[in-house]
């Protein structure tokens, strides 16, 4: 992943607000994962098909595993931490990131800083 779009995953993660504490606590992991730059957009999918599959999926040292935990949860994993959380609510998040990641992706390029001060600089001279 490039650096803008580690930088724009980090932030979107950052930004989720979850009030359940267990999936709070898997989502920081999340969050971690993203500053390493293992969430691109095909590996959110392949995280999010291991959940509705009930198994697992890992990239370096960030997964996910669904056959070692009750049937409505999820182990998530970082480095050599784990968390168990709700897996309906761990895929949410996952497809709400992917989802609003896209959206802000969509979103047109906002002007670039340099450009409109030159503007200004020659606006200013003609006058």
């Amino acid at each position: 992943m490039s650096d803008a779009e580690t930088e724009l995953t980090t932030r979107l993660v950052a930004a989720r607000e979850i009030a359940d504490p267990a999936l709070a606590g898997c989502w920081r992991f999340v969050h971690d994962a993203s500053l390493a730059g293992w969430l691109d957009d095909g590996l959110l999918d392949r995280f999010v098909d291991a959940i509705d599959a009930g198994s697992g999926y890992g990239v370096d040292e960030f997964g996910i595993e669904c056959d070692e935990v009750g049937p409505d949860e999820v182990a998530v994993w970082f480095l050599s931490d784990q968390r168990v959380c709700s897996r309906a609510g761990l895929r949410a998040e996952l497809v709400a990131l992917r989802d609003e990641r896209a959206r802000v992706r969509a979103l047109p390029a906002p002007p670039r800083a340099g450009r409109r001060a030159a503007d200004r600089g020659r606006h200013a001279r003609d006058a």
